[in-house]
């Protein structure tokens, strides 16, 4: 297949959000990206989110805004597949469950990752299997570390504490890690 040929055939795969079929190819065949590259693939998801987000399909909508930022990181990072799920989202000001969780298989070995919900933790868990599978991460999976609870105080500091039912207490000194890569300015403080 021509180098223009394979190209193209990777921009198809990130287009239809099938990212590790898309960094396997561009392993496979040594194709270079550059980031303009990636610039027509990222307005035609632009357009189909706003679309999707007018129509009030929330999840089809989700599922390209994931798209897009794995595919922003892409451009940015390069095929580094570490670089494509967002270490930790925890917004700012919460007040929550948080859940410790390893994803693995395919193109991704052993990434810690925190994650954040209303639910229960294992809501937290599918949510985070979800998010791996809209990113076309098909042969990866999430695989819980345990849980604990997370707020934002007053006094500008973040709390960690407790554990989950279901999975456990979270190590938390490596979910302080991760939240201090997030929130550089803020204390984090575990009980």
């Amino acid at each position: 297949m021509p180098p223009t040929n394979k190209k193209l055939a990777i921009l198809e795969h990130l287009k239809a959000g099938a990212l590790e079929v898309a960094l396997k190819q561009i392993a496979e065949f040594q194709v270079s990206l550059k980031p303009s590259d990636f610039n027509p693939v990222l307005t035609l998801l632009k357009a189909d989110l706003k679309q999707h987000a007018s129509e009030k399909q929330f999840r089809s909508a989700n599922r390209l805004n994931r798209i897009i930022t794995a595919l922003k990181s892409l451009q940015q990072h390069g095929p580094d597949p570490a670089c494509i799920l967002d270490p930790v989202i925890v917004p700012h000001g919460y007040h929550g469950k948080i859940l410790l969780v390893s994803v693995s298989g395919g193109i991704i070995e052993n990434c810690v990752i925190l994650r954040s919900g209303d639910q229960w933790h294992n809501e937290i868990l599918r949510e985070t299997q979800a998010e791996i599978k809209d990113l076309g991460l098909i042969s990866s999976d999430a695989y819980p570390l345990g849980g604990a609870w997370a707020r934002f105080e007053n006094d500008g500091s973040i709390l960690i504490w407790g554990t989950s039912d279901q999975y456990g207490a979270c190590d938390k000194e490596t979910a302080a890690q991760l939240l201090k890569k997030k929130y550089p300015d803020k204390e984090i403080r575990i009980e």
